[in-house]
Protein backbone atom coordinates (compact mmCIF):
# COMPACT_ATOMS: atom_id res chain seq x y z
CA UNK A 1 0.00 0.00 0.00
CA UNK A 2 1.43 3.36 -1.01
CA UNK A 3 0.91 5.89 1.69
CA UNK A 4 1.67 9.57 1.72
CA UNK A 5 1.16 9.50 5.48
CA UNK A 6 4.28 7.38 6.05
CA UNK A 7 7.11 9.51 7.38
CA UNK A 8 10.55 9.59 5.74
CA UNK A 9 11.90 12.06 8.34
CA UNK A 10 15.44 11.36 9.48
CA UNK A 11 16.04 8.87 6.69
CA UNK A 12 18.31 8.88 3.63
CA UNK A 13 17.24 7.69 0.20
CA UNK A 14 19.30 6.93 -2.91
CA UNK A 15 17.82 7.32 -6.39
CA UNK A 16 17.34 4.05 -8.23
CA UNK A 17 15.42 5.49 -11.22
CA UNK A 18 15.30 8.94 -12.77
CA UNK A 19 12.72 9.60 -15.48
CA UNK A 20 12.66 12.97 -17.27
CA UNK A 21 9.98 13.76 -19.87
CA UNK A 22 9.04 10.07 -19.98
CA UNK A 23 12.60 8.88 -20.67
CA UNK A 24 14.49 6.75 -18.15
CA UNK A 25 17.71 8.69 -17.56
CA UNK A 26 20.97 8.02 -15.77
CA UNK A 27 22.33 10.45 -13.23
CA UNK A 28 25.09 12.63 -14.70
CA UNK A 29 28.53 11.01 -14.97
CA UNK A 30 27.35 7.95 -13.06
CA UNK A 31 26.84 10.06 -9.95
CA UNK A 32 24.28 9.03 -7.38
CA UNK A 33 21.48 11.21 -6.08
CA UNK A 34 21.09 11.03 -2.30
CA UNK A 35 18.23 12.71 -0.43
CA UNK A 36 18.26 13.07 3.35
CA UNK A 37 15.30 14.34 5.34
CA UNK A 38 16.64 16.49 8.16
CA UNK A 39 14.76 17.80 11.18
CA UNK A 40 13.39 20.81 9.29
CA UNK A 41 14.23 20.26 5.64
CA UNK A 42 16.13 18.26 3.07
CA UNK A 43 19.71 17.77 1.97
CA UNK A 44 20.58 16.48 -1.51
CA UNK A 45 23.97 15.29 -2.72
CA UNK A 46 24.33 14.44 -6.40
CA UNK A 47 28.03 14.19 -7.07
CA UNK A 48 28.95 17.87 -6.86
CA UNK A 49 27.46 20.33 -4.40
CA UNK A 50 25.31 19.68 -1.36
CA UNK A 51 21.86 21.21 -1.87
CA UNK A 52 19.78 22.06 1.17
CA UNK A 53 16.58 23.82 2.10
CA UNK A 54 13.64 24.05 4.43
CA UNK A 55 10.96 21.53 3.56
CA UNK A 56 7.67 20.21 4.83
CA UNK A 57 5.77 17.04 4.03
CA UNK A 58 1.99 17.39 3.96
CA UNK A 59 -0.89 15.82 2.08
CA UNK A 60 1.42 13.82 -0.19
CA UNK A 61 3.48 16.87 -1.23
CA UNK A 62 7.12 17.72 -0.50
CA UNK A 63 6.97 21.49 -0.17
CA UNK A 64 10.29 23.30 -0.63
CA UNK A 65 9.60 27.04 -0.97
CA UNK A 66 11.03 28.53 -4.18
CA UNK A 67 14.20 30.51 -3.58
CA UNK A 68 14.72 28.62 -0.34
CA UNK A 69 17.26 26.06 -1.58
CA UNK A 70 20.90 26.82 -1.13
CA UNK A 71 24.00 24.91 -2.07
CA UNK A 72 27.69 24.68 -1.48
CA UNK A 73 29.65 26.39 -4.26
CA UNK A 74 32.14 23.80 -5.49
CA UNK A 75 33.23 23.98 -9.10
CA UNK A 76 32.43 20.74 -10.88
CA UNK A 77 31.92 19.53 -14.43
CA UNK A 78 29.19 21.26 -16.43
CA UNK A 79 27.12 18.04 -16.39
CA UNK A 80 27.18 17.79 -12.61
CA UNK A 81 26.45 21.50 -12.13
CA UNK A 82 23.54 21.23 -14.60
CA UNK A 83 22.24 18.24 -12.64
CA UNK A 84 22.41 20.29 -9.42
CA UNK A 85 20.36 23.06 -11.06
CA UNK A 86 17.83 20.54 -12.40
CA UNK A 87 17.46 19.07 -8.92
CA UNK A 88 16.90 22.51 -7.38
CA UNK A 89 14.18 23.12 -9.99
CA UNK A 90 12.67 19.69 -9.28
CA UNK A 91 12.60 20.00 -5.49
CA UNK A 92 11.23 23.57 -5.55
CA UNK A 93 8.41 22.43 -7.89
CA UNK A 94 6.73 20.88 -4.81
CA UNK A 95 6.76 17.30 -6.08
CA UNK A 96 4.21 14.83 -4.84
CA UNK A 97 5.52 11.83 -2.95
CA UNK A 98 4.52 8.33 -2.00
CA UNK A 99 6.33 6.09 0.44
CA UNK A 100 5.78 2.37 -0.01
CA UNK A 101 7.91 0.44 2.48
CA UNK A 102 11.47 1.53 1.74
CA UNK A 103 10.61 3.00 -1.70
CA UNK A 104 10.10 6.75 -1.97
CA UNK A 105 8.72 8.08 -5.26
CA UNK A 106 8.85 11.83 -5.97
CA UNK A 107 6.90 13.16 -8.96
CA UNK A 108 6.72 16.55 -10.68
CA UNK A 109 4.94 17.26 -13.98
CA UNK A 110 8.10 16.36 -15.96
CA UNK A 111 10.26 14.23 -13.66
CA UNK A 112 9.92 11.14 -11.49
CA UNK A 113 12.64 10.03 -9.08
CA UNK A 114 12.30 6.60 -7.49
CA UNK A 115 14.48 6.27 -4.41
CA UNK A 116 15.29 3.43 -2.02
CA UNK A 117 15.95 3.92 1.67
CA UNK A 118 19.66 3.57 2.43
CA UNK A 119 20.52 1.14 5.20
CA UNK A 120 22.21 2.71 8.17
Amino acid sequence: DSSASADPSGKMYVASELTVDGVLTLAAEESSIELTFTEDGISVIAGCNTLFGMATLADGVLNVPAGNMGSTMMACSEMLMAQDQALITFFTSNPSYTLDGSTLTLTSPTTTIVMTEASN
